[in-house]
């Protein structure tokens, strides 16, 4: 097959759809690919395929049966034939051959094509049972089909992706049977984000990148997902933006950008304590990588960053001596904030609460001293309380709950007052 040039537009809707590929991951997601150049499809699917092997995830295709052409049907006997399917492995479904049910009158009810449509509109639900994303390739006039006569399904689409196929050509978008706007495109990708990637896209294709600013991009994609909400799904899309910035970075050769890409991945790991172990492989590497560059402020955070993965994992000794590391170093830069934080992980590490109670108010005092109002509060109700109550020093607690309520009314955070109520009713 010659090779095929993509267009800057083509190139966008291909990273869009890989990245919906990579989010989609372990759940059902069902993205719909639009082309009428047979060679570009065929391109743009290997080329997605041999990027998401690359990343441990296998690759199938399917091509949809004339004489049966129900997708659950194709889709069952495809995990039924494949054990990788069956124990939920890393995977995407490529399904092809759906343009050629297409007969040549379409306004005959029972040809294969009304068929194969009136199996997606009732039995949407049925696929749940899948837990793979599952590519649709179609041409323009089934995918103004699809809309028309299996609305349901049409709804229920994870993304549309246009290839060599102007997205707003009115013959598509007018005939669809719900006119609502094109949301939730690989699963919410708002205009910010759109232009985002477009950026980046753009940015990629140029001789003269400034990698710098490429870096600077997918990172601010990243904190756009994070920062949307504390979904799991946001996360899983933040977590591949950052892995795609780290596969760029690595080729590159940029050590002290990979490794900031590198502790942003792990702390999306470790956010809600969702992956703990893989949070430590990122941190690990980002740590050898600050020290590689002598970046010791980042060794610091680093070091910070894995005392807690290993406290979380009850790994205490090992966490004590990376405290104790990240303690020296943040005394030595002179970050006072991270040397308060760390006094916070090496008391919260102690077997007797009078001894955690010396770094609770050693962190205190550090708070107090550079005015962080929203961290004395926090370490109160958080830390020197439990301490407090640990010690039957009733009257300390009750001291410090005041404290922290006169800083939540001085900062304006309620939460601040919910928590002490709250241990106020256990007292």
């Amino acid at each position: 097959m010659p090779t095929i040039e993509r267009s800057a537009e083509e190139q966008r809707q291909y990273l869009r759809l890989l990245v919906a590929l990579e989010a989609n991951q372990g759940q059902l997601g069902l993205l719909i690919a639009v082309a009428e150049n047979r060679n570009l499809q065929t391109a743009v699917i290997e080329d997605y395929e041999q990027a998401l092997r690359e990343q441990g995830v296998h690759a199938f295709r399917l091509f949809i049966n004339r004489q049966d052409p129900s997708l659950r049907t194709g889709l069952e006997q495809l995990v039924d034939q494949q054990p990788v399917l069956q124990e939920h492995q890393p995977a995407v479904v490529t399904v092809l051959g759906i343009g050629d049910l297409l007969p040549p009158m379409l306004a005959i009810p029972e040809s294969q094509q009304a068929r194969f449509l009136g199996y997606l509109q009732w039995t949407r639900e049925a696929l749940r049972q899948f837990r793979f994303p599952v590519v649709l390739w179609v041409n323009r006039k089934v995918v103004r089909l699809l809309a028309e006569q299996s609305p349901d399904f049409w709804s229920w689409r994870s993304g549309v992706f246009w290839f060599g196929v102007d997205p707003s050509d009115a013959a598509l978008l007018t005939s669809t049977a719900s006119k609502a706007t094109e949301k939730a495109t690989t699963r919410g990708l708002d205009p910010d984000i759109e232009a985002l990637m477009s950026l980046i896209e753009s940015l990629e294709q140029r001789a003269d990148k400034d990698s710098a600013q490429l870096v600077d991009l997918y990172a601010q994609l990243g904190q756009v997902y994070t920062k949307r909400s504390q979904s799991r799904q946001n996360r899983e899309f933040a977590i591949q933006v950052y892995k795609r910035a780290v596969q760029l970075l690595e080729k590159l050769d940029l050590p002290a950008e990979l490794a900031t890409s590198l502790k942003q991945l792990g702390n999306l790991y470790f956010e809600r304590r969702y992956n703990a172990r893989e949070a430590g492989i990122c941190y690990d590497e980002a740590l050898r990588l600050y020290r590689e560059v002598g970046d010791r402020l980042g060794e610091a955070n680093t070091l910070k960053a894995l005392g807690d993965v290993l406290q979380f994992l009850k790994q205490s000794q090992e966490a004590l001596e990376r405290y104790d590391e990240a303690l020296r170093l943040y005394r030595e830069v002179g970050d006072r904030l991270g040397e308060a934080n760390t006094l916070l992980g090496l008391g919260s590490l102690q077997d007797r609460p009078a001894q955690a109670m010396d770094y609770y108010h050693s962190a205190q005092t550090i708070f107090q001293q550079i005015g962080d109002q929203y961290c004395q509060g926090r370490n109160l109700l958080m830390f020197i309380v439990s301490a407090q109550q640990q010690l039957g020093d009733l009257d300390g607690v009750e001291e410090s709950l005041a404290q922290a309520e006169a800083i939540g009314k001085a900062i304006d955070f309620e939460p601040f007052q919910q928590a002490v109520d709250q241990i106020r009713s256990t007292l």
